[in-house]
């Protein structure tokens, strides 16, 4: 099968235009992360259609039905990205730490966490006390996968990426997120739960929030910085804006819905000897504390709302669309559970009304999207969050035969060893690059040529040695280019020899490089520099590229 690009877009060069025409595989190569974006919206949708506090006959029907289609999805989706992986198997690790992809892998999780809370709301009535128990164990199963995810997917950017405050989005907290909604699927399937059970619930709940809630804020510092001291982001990208209302919006809806259970899951004289029995005190300090949050989360809404309204000419679709849903639907969720707290019907009708636009905002946006998909702007090679992914051609078919498309964990090396001799000069080294005019080059900053990848490095050590062996060869051949004018010339200039000493990457001073010179590999890394080879086509900027310290 195969598929044609309908847009005519106009691209700098033909290295950053994306192929007219591609087959399925092309396409299913390039189904990222962010697709689960749209199940996340769908079961959101599902469990705000089962709490909304105005009902009609129906309604529940309705749910149930947004429900199924949401397993469906779900499902479908689930085969599209396994068989992306077994298409290109370097992609699975690769995945987790993009700088853009790599942040949306928690919409995988609070997916699951929908599903879980829809199958409490929609199945519990007709189900029986096999599900309640099924419900406990996938509730400390999702808790472990969130908890882990969170710790590994963080770890992977700190080390592997550098990313620019200037440009911090919401997604930065995708990560924990998996554990912001924690708390209103713990408040969703507490009554059913046996009294042991559900006071571990009820404290892991509370934990697992104030982690989420905790890192979620930190993160909220980095994106006011980037809102006073940098542009707002692109108009295309501007409605992810949104997914700065869920973290305040789902802690809010957790702490009120747990808050509300609290005088049957505490015992009354836990934590005093007071005649006002606990679970009254964690009552009335759970309410607080929600009603705290919740007009944080109003003040996000309506300042994305505004900055949406103002791009909104310039807009063409991505799957950052989705977040007109699912963060929004937090921001709901927190507005029916103070509705009940305080027993208010204008807060009620509020609720009601904020679910009528989640419906009109979902049935908008997936229009949108499948016209996206039918025109090949989303789900096509050098189209999607994947693009810049290092070392990978766009599509299935142009990483045939490349030898960095198999599965290989991230800053894993191969060992260390020694060269006796290295035949390295100049013209070899713009040999590999295929650079046509070496004499005229030799004087330039080869500084500014530099090799970029998300993998850690070593630093070489060279001396002289007057031993003669066979000359090592390149494993791979890459073009060396100049990817930034801007750079600031270091005193020594340096050449950059990419995959020369076992599949490392080597850096020579010019002045020591002769054909008698030994390169040792040493444990010392260095900060990765920026890519450009024949398996990469970079169409956006690339993350800036730390000053590399010469070594001592």
């Amino acid at each position: 099968m195969r598929f044609r690009d309908k847009n005519h877009e106009q691209y700098e060069g033909d290295d950053e235009k994306p192929p007219e025409e591609v087959g399925l595989r092309d396409r299913l190569a390039h189904f990222t992360w962010p697709w689960f974006a749209c199940t996340m919206s769908t079961g959101a949708l599902a469990v705000v259609l089962g709490n909304t506090p105005n009902t009609f006959t129906g309604l529940q029907t309705i749910g149930k039905v947004v429900f199924i289609f949401d397993l469906v999805l779900f499902t479908i989706f689930n085969i599209c990205m396994l068989t992306r992986f077994i298409l290109i198997p370097r992609k699975i690790l690769g995945s987790l730490h993009h700088p853009v992809e790599g942040l949306f892998f928690g919409t995988y999780w609070v997916s699951v966490s929908l599903i879980l809370n829809c199958t409490y709301t929609y199945g519990n009535s007709s189900t029986g006390a096999w599900l309640t128990k099924a419900l406990e164990i996938t509730y400390w199963m999702y808790c472990a996968a969130s908890f882990l995810t969170g710790i590994i997917q963080y770890s992977l950017f700190f080390r592997l990426e550098r990313l620019n405050v200037g440009d911090a989005v919401p997604a930065w907290i995708f990560p924990i997120y998996p554990l912001l909604v924690v708390g209103p699927l713990a408040g969703t399937i507490l009554p059913a739960q046996p009294p042991d059970a559900s006071w571990k619930i009820f404290v892991s709940a509370i934990m697992f929030k104030g982690l989420a809630w905790a890192v979620s804020f930190l993160l909220y510092g980095l994106y006011m910085q980037r809102l006073m001291t940098s542009a707002l982001p692109s108009p295309t990208t501007r409605p992810g804006m949104y997914v700065s209302v869920g973290p305040a919006g789902y802690t809010a809806a957790g702490l009120l819905s747990l808050a509300n259970q609290a005088p049957t899951q505490v015992p009354p004289n836990y934590f005093t000897n007071i005649s006002v029995p606990d679970g009254e005190i964690v009552r009335i300090i759970g309410i607080a504390s929600g009603l705290f949050i919740i007009l944080f989360a109003y003040w996000f809404f309506f300042v994305t709302t505004i900055a949406v309204i103002v791009g909104s000419r310039r807009m063409s679709f991505s799957l950052n669309w989705w977040a007109f849903i699912f963060p929004n639907a937090g921001l709901t969720l927190a507005t029916i559970q103070a509705g009940k707290v305080l027993k208010s019907d204008a807060i009620n009708g509020v609720a009601s009304a904020l679910t009528i636009l989640l419906v009109i905002m979902w049935f908008f946006t997936a229009f949108f999207c499948i016209r996206a998909v039918v025109l090949g702007e989303v789900l096509w090679p050098g189209k999607d969050e994947d693009k810049t992914m290092t070392r990978l051609a766009w599509g299935w078919k142009g990483n045939r035969g490349n030898p960095e498309a198999p599965l290989t964990l991230p800053g894993v090396m191969q060992a260390p060893r020694s060269v006796d001799r290295a035949a390295v000069t100049l013209n070899d080294v713009f040999r590999i690059g295929g650079h046509p005019r070496v004499e005229e080059d030799k004087k330039r900053n080869i500084a500014d040529y530099l090799y970029q990848t998300h993998y850690s490095y070593y630093i070489v050590s060279i001396t002289t040695t007057t031993t003669t062996t066979t000359t090592p060869t390149p494993r791979t051949s890459t073009n060396i280019h100049q990817t930034n004018n801007n750079m600031s010339s270091p005193a020594t200039q340096y050449v950059y020899v990419p995959n020369l000493v076992g599949g490392q990457m080597l850096r020579l001073p010019i002045e020591d490089i002769s054909s008698d010179d030994e390169i040792t590999t040493t444990q010392q890394p260095i900060a990765s520099p920026t890519l450009s080879s024949r398996y990469t086509r970079d169409s956006s900027p690339s993350p800036s590229v730390e000053s590399v310290e010469s070594e001592e």
